[in-house]
This record gives structure tokens, sequence and C-alpha cells, in this order.
């Protein structure tokens, strides 16, 4: 019984993901602007990616050398820090009118 609720709530999770997208997705232009944060954000991925630590790390007495992964955690933190260091960026232009000056 257990088993076909789970895949009740999978459907209906997958359903629901669905939906959000395509109507998100149908009233969506896409401009210069988009296209370029996105190959931007791709660009920081695989850069993060390809140069992320494999060094294996013992955490509690257990060893983690997956190379895969410890690629993809040392991404996703490098990542979160170049995309927090942008942010501020942009308050700092913005707060000061540089962004006015700038055009």
């Amino acid at each position: 019984m257990i088993d076909v609720i789970l895949y009740t709530i999978y459907i209906l999770l997958a359903v629901g993901i669905g939906l959000a997208l395509w109507s998100a997705l149908r009233h969506v232009r896409v401009t210069p602007l988009m296209l370029g944060v996105a190959a931007g954000m791709l660009t920081i991925l695989t850069l993060t990616y390809f140069l992320a630590d494999t060094t294996p790390l013992t955490i509690n007495g257990c060893t983690f050398d997956d190379e895969f992964w410890l690629r993809v955690s040392d991404m996703l933190i490098w990542t979160s820090v170049v995309l927090m260091l942008i942010a501020v960026l942009g308050v700092v232009i913005s707060a000061t009118g540089l962004g006015r000056k700038l055009k």
C-alpha cells in the first residue's frame, strides 16, 4: 500500500513540475541578455568543474575519493562564491551610480 502512495506522489510531482515548466516557458521571450547570462553561467560551471580539486577527503573516519562527486561539490562551492562576488559587484555599481556613468 505504501508503494502505491509513493508512486502516486512521484507521478503527481512529475506532472506538477511539468505543468509549471510548460506554463512558464510558453510565455518567455528569449532576449540577448538571457542568452548571455545562460552562457556565462555555463562557462562558470564548466570552468569550476574542470579546475576543481580531486584530493580525497577523510571526514569522520570515512574516506571520500569519488572523483566525480569531489569535482561536483567543489564546482558548486566555487560557483556560489563567484556568483556572490558578482552580486556584491552589482550592488557596488548600482549604489555608487557607476551604471549611469557607463551608459
